[in-house]
C-alpha cells in the first residue's frame, strides 16, 4: 500500500528481540521511579488467577495520568512525588491479587475442589435466575 510505504520508508529490521515473563501476582514490584511510572502488564498488575488484568490495566493507567498531571503541575518527577501513584495502586489492587494468587496456588492444583466449587456457584446462580 503506498500510505503504508511511505510510514514506513524510514523503518529498519529489528535485530535483536528480548522477551521475559510477566509477574502474576507473585510479588508486588517497585512502580514508581524517577521520571517513570509502569501500568498494566509492565507493572505486573496481572490477575494470577484468570491471567486477565484490563480492569487493573485501566485503573493503573488512570491513576498515573492523574499522578503524571499533578506531578507536571508541580514541576516535580521525582520517585517521591511519583510514589502517590504506585500508593493508590497497592491500596485498590493488592488485596484481590493476593487472594487471586492464593486460589492459583491451593485451590486449582486440586481438581476436585475446583468442581465442587464450580457446582456451588451454578446452583448459586441458578437460584437466582
Amino acid at each position: 500500500l503506498p500510505e503504508m510505504r511511505r510510514r514506513q520508508r524510514h523503518a529498519s529490521a529489528v535485530r535483536q528481540i528480548q522477551a521475559w515473563p510477566l509477574q502474576f501476582g507473585s510479588r508486588w514490584r517497585p512502580m514508581a521511579f524517577h521520571g517513570a511510572m509502569l501500568a498494566g502488564d509492565a507493572a505486573g498488575l496481572i490477575n494470577p488467577l484468570t491471567g486477565g488484568g484490563i480492569h487493573n490495566a485501566i485503573f493503573s493507567g488512570i491513576t498515573a495520568a492523574e499522578v503524571a498531571d499533578q506531578a507536571l503541575r508541580l514541576g516535580d518527577l521525582s520517585r517521591g512525588t511519583l510514589l502517590a501513584y504506585e500508593k493508590r495502586c497497592r491500596s485498590a489492587l493488592l488485596l484481590s491479587t493476593r487472594r487471586s494468587y492464593l486460589l492459583q496456588q491451593h485451590v486449582l492444583p486440586k481438581p476436585r475442589i475446583v468442581d465442587t466449587l464450580v457446582r456451588l456457584a451454578g446452583r448459586m446462580i441458578g437460584d437466582q435466575v
